[in-house]
C-alpha cells in the first residue's frame, strides 16, 4: 500500500512538471508578431491572395490596345504615365511604412478611386466591366477593413466631396475628358499592382517569422 501511494504521489509530481514545462515554452504572441513590430493578425495571410483584386484588374487587362485602337495609334499607351490627375492618391511603397498605415492608404486610396470611375463610365457608359470594378472596389474595401486594427481611422467621402471630385476632372473638351478617363484606368491598375506587390511582401516577411517561432526547442545534452 505505501508502495502504491508513493508511486501515486510520483506520477502527479510528474504531470506537474510537464504543465510547467509546457507554459515556459510556449511560443508568446510578441514572438509571432509581424517583423514590423506590429501585432499579427490572423486574417491577413490571405488578403493579398483575394479574388478582389483579379475583379478590379479584369476592366484594364486589355486597356492598352483599348486605348491605341480609340485614338489611332496617334496617341502612345505610355503618355498616360505623364497625364497626371491632381487628386491620384499614392500607392503602399514595398517599404517604409508599416503594414497598418499601408492598409489605411490603400483604403483611402479606393475610396477615391472608386469615385473617379464614375467618370469613366460617364465617357464609356458601354463598358459594363467599370461598374464592376467600383463594385468590387467596395468589396475589396470590406475585406481590407477586416484584417484593418483601426478601420474606423478611414473615412469614406461624403457626397460633397465626391461631387468636387469630379468636378475638377471635368472638362467641356472632349479629349480632355477622355485622356482624363483612361490616366485614371492607368493608374488605377499601377495603384493596385503596387498595394498588392507590398502587402504580400509583408505577408511573407510576417510568415518566415511566424515559422521561426514554431521550430520545435532543442534541449541540450549537457548539464
Amino acid at each position: 500500500m505505501p508502495y502504491t501511494l508513493n508511486a501515486c504521489l510520483l506520477l502527479v509530481a510528474l504531470l506537474q512538471g510537464v504543465q510547467v514545462a509546457s507554459v515556459q515554452f510556449a511560443p508568446t504572441e510578441s514572438l509571432a508578431g509581424d517583423t514590423s513590430g506590429e501585432e499579427g493578425e490572423a486574417a491577413s495571410e490571405s488578403l493579398s491572395t483575394s479574388r478582389f483584386w483579379g475583379l478590379i484588374l479584369g476592366a484594364t487587362d486589355n486597356h492598352s490596345k483599348e486605348f491605341e485602337a480609340e485614338f489611332q495609334n496617334q496617341v502612345k499607351y505610355h503618355m498616360l504615365e505623364e497625364y497626371n490627375i491632381s487628386s491620384l492618391p499614392e500607392s503602399c511603397p514595398s517599404s517604409d511604412l508599416r503594414k497598418e498605415a499601408c492598409l489605411h492608404r490603400l483604403v483611402q486610396g479606393l475610396f477615391i478611386y472608386r469615385v473617379l470611375i464614375k467618370h469613366v463610365e460617364k465617357e464609356y457608359p458601354s463598358n459594363y466591366k467599370l461598374s464592376e470594378a467600383r463594385i468590387n472596389c467596395g468589396r475589396l474595401i470590406t475585406h481590407i477593413k477586416v484584417n484593418m486594427k483601426h478601420p474606423e481611422s478611414v473615412t469614406e467621402l461624403n457626397s460633397s466631396q465626391e461631387e468636387q471630385l469630379l468636378k475638377d476632372i471635368d472638362s467641356p473638351d472632349t479629349y480632355k475628358r477622355r485622356m482624363t478617363a483612361h490616366s485614371i484606368l492607368y493608374h488605377l491598375r499601377n495603384f493596385l499592382l503596387q498595394c498588392k506587390r507590398a502587402i504580400r511582401k509583408r505577408e511573407m516577411a510576417r510568415g518566415r517569422m511566424t515559422n521561426r517561432n514554431l521550430l520545435p526547442i532543442r534541449f541540450s545534452n549537457q548539464v
